[in-house]
């Protein structure tokens, strides 16, 4: 098994920065549903969704690229560092002038009032400067400099969070966009303020590059985007079917159950990814990072996932309000969901550094269409849980999907981090029928998730 030394110490740095970040989002959140109620949530979860959707179609999948060419080629640090802030200022302008060109109908569609086409067109303009953040921040992950690239994170949410949410206590609710805005426009300032490294030689810009990326990263982003789309959509139904209020119950259980897993799989990405993709030529070097990465992942973020199925009430009570308590069924089944989608994010990696970029396309295609269809044909019977239903189900296919494609590529895990898997899930759903037995259960699973990471591994030395 690969050493989980160097994997800890990475984990460290972004994991401590990423829990600061999350408290930060979970900050705003409870702020705003404060002030705002679930329907001022559901506003700015509609907002943050168009701003996803609208940065990664703008985007082409320049950072991930990016990020694997420099793990993989170092010496072509400066040109990526020359091209990458113009690609993300055109490439931004051109969606931003797209959504206010669109405004009016996109805020008929979302927001269910065109005459609010005005704060639609103020979020279109967080798309270039968040692909501007992502393209300074693709930089360092590329070279692995996971201190600086945590330091910057870090001391950018608590800036934009103050920011943002003074604009808010002031003007209210037509505030809202600054809550899109602010932040990544925060990130983008500081992260172009820390100096590249000097590149491995002296290779200058050129044409080629732009095109050699995107080629790279079009199939990344016609995933994750497609993705990000039926997000899109599913909001919009919700709020269509359901009402505004219901948006503010899913964008509070989505920042829960997913956000909460997202934080560990955002600390674990920024080194692991370029890692595995400099450990291509080792095969058996490359499945035991794969193997040890989640049974990492596991122990690290199945406990909190058994506590938010089991006392959903409580949690939401607690960063909310008890506005938010019918929200309680749908952050269970989204808590299972997130348990299976933990393998499956290293096993997208995986593809991803293969170069296996259509089957990462069709696996996200897959999950998104699964997820959708299921969320609106039960929503009838099931009312808003079933986006959580659709949501765990559609998991549950793309891990199995991630796992066949593993096996067939000799990039599967062992059978520790599946059998982790499988008591994971069978705690949490003991949980969320139990509720009493849930702090219980939680402690059972921290204690597998330990026993399965093998302590004696911390003491043996093995190379990076």
């Amino acid at each position: 098994m690969t050493s989980l030394r160097p994997l800890l110490a990475a984990f460290a740095v972004t994991g401590s920065a990423q829990v600061a970040i999350l408290l930060m989002g979970l900050v705003r959140f409870k702020l705003v549903s404060l002030w705002l109620g679930p329907a001022g949530l559901g506003v700015l979860g509609l907002m943050l969704a168009l701003q996803a959707f609208g940065s990664q179609i703008a985007g082409l999948g320049l950072g991930p690229a990016t990020v694997r060419m420099i793990a993989a080629r170092p010496h072509r640090l400066t040109r990526a560092t020359l091209l990458l802030p113009r690609a993300a200022i055109v490439q931004g302008g051109i969606a931003a002038v797209a959504v206010f060109v669109f405004r009016v109908p996109l805020a008929g569609w979302l927001l269910d009032d065109p005459t609010r086409g005005a704060e639609v067109a103020f979020v279109g303009l967080g798309i270039p400067v968040a692909l501007l953040a992502g393209a300074g921040t693709a930089l360092l992950q590329g070279q692995r400099r996971i201190h600086t690239l945590a330091r910057v994170q870090v001391t950018a949410a608590a800036a934009g969070t103050v920011l943002a949410l003074a604009a808010i206590a002031k003007w209210g609710a037509a505030a809202l966009p600054a809550l899109v805005l602010v932040p990544p426009a925060v990130l983008a300032c500081l992260v172009w303020m820390v100096p590249a490294r000097p590149a491995a030689t002296g290779a200058r810009p050129g044409p080629a590059l732009w095109p050699r990326l995107v080629r790279l990263g079009m199939a990344t982003v016609a995933g994750t985007a497609f993705s990000a789309m039926v997000l899109l959509v599913l909001r919009a139904q919700i709020a269509s079917r359901l009402g505004l209020d219901a948006v503010g119950l899913f964008t509070a259980a989505w920042a829960l159950a997913v956000t909460q897993a997202g934080f560990v799989l955002a600390a674990i990405s920024a080194d692991f990814y370029p890692r595995l993709t400099a450990l291509l030529s080792r095969p058996a070097e490359a499945r035991a990072l794969i193997d040890t990465q989640i049974r990492l992942i596991l122990a690290l973020g199945a406990p909190v996932l058994v506590v938010l199925a089991g006392q959903a009430d409580l949690v939401l009570t607690l960063f909310y309000s008890e506005a938010f308590l019918p929200a309680a069924p749908l952050l269970g089944w989204m808590a299972l969901g997130t348990i299976l989608r933990l393998p499956a994010w290293a096993m997208g990696f995986a593809m991803l550094a293969r170069g296996a970029g259509g089957i990462f396309f069709l696996a996200e295609l897959g999950f998104a269409m699964l997820c959708l269809g299921l969320s609106l044909i039960l929503m009838p019977i099931l009312g808003l849980t079933a986006v959580g239903v659709g949501f765990a189900l559609a998991y549950g296919a793309y891990l199995a999907a991630g796992l066949i494609w593993g096996a067939a590529q000799a990039m599967s895990p062992g059978p520790v981090p599946l059998i982790l898997t499988a008591t994971a899930l069978l705690l949490a759903t003991l949980s969320l029928n139990v509720p009493a037995l849930t702090w219980l259960l939680a402690i059972i699973q921290a204690a597998l998730g330990i026993l399965a990471l093998q302590p004696a591994a911390f003491f043996r030395r093995h190379p990076a």
